[in-house]
């Protein structure tokens, strides 16, 4: 199915999705870590991969999970541009 599928010579998709989330989800990190923004949208790209091979593989708790962590991200992303818009006016 998935796995027998070849994407990048010799790299199935899903160690490909596999590395992008660990790529992915470490550069969010850091950034959110330096007060950056776009670490947020890191993050989603990181939980919409990590959706994907978690519904593939049949762990739809692991899939809500990585659902919930999106809507946070999302929540997150707003709330800290509010907090610009605030420290902008004052």
């Amino acid at each position: 199915m998935v796995d027998s599928l070849i994407f990048i010579k010799g790299m199935s998709l899903d160690q490909f999705l596999q590395g992008f989330i660990l790529v992915t989800g470490i550069a969010g990190q850091v950034l959110v870590a330096h007060r950056n923004l776009k670490g947020f949208y890191w993050w989603l790209a990181c939980n919409v991969a990590a959706l994907t091979v978690s519904v593939w593989s049949h762990l739809y708790g692991m899939a809500a999970l990585y659902v919930f962590y999106s809507v946070m991200c999302f929540y997150s992303i707003w709330k800290w541009q509010k907090l610009d818009e605030i420290k902008v006016d004052v």
